[in-house]
């Protein structure tokens, strides 16, 4: 990995990508974390996938199915969630976005 690689804090650049003032719920910083995460390719990863991660991206592939306008039944065989929580995520795209599905 990269950190056995360059062990030393001075071979690394820290930088803050998002100020989350307030926020003390421990579910939302690592949805915030891994919604920067998933948009890494794999191999410029230095986490390994955790359940928080694996459901983002579970999230956004339903995203962009739904924007292709697949079939709620072929969503639910394709990436294994509930027909419940397919709808939860339209809803909240529809809301966040404004989008016209």
């Amino acid at each position: 990995m990269e950190w056995d690689a360059h062990p030393s804090l001075v071979d690394w650049e820290f930088s803050v990508l998002q100020v989350v003032d307030g926020c003390r719920d421990r579910r939302i910083l690592q949805q915030v974390e891994a919604e920067y995460i998933v948009r890494l390719e794999d191999c410029q990863r230095l986490n390994l996938p955790n359940k928080t991660t694996l459901s983002v991206e579970k999230h956004q592939l339903v995203e962009k199915l739904l924007r292709c306008g697949t079939r709620y039944a072929d969503i639910k065989t394709k990436v294994g969630l509930s027909m419940g929580m397919i709808t939860k995520i339209r809803q909240r795209m529809e809301r966040e976005h404004r989008i016209e599905l």
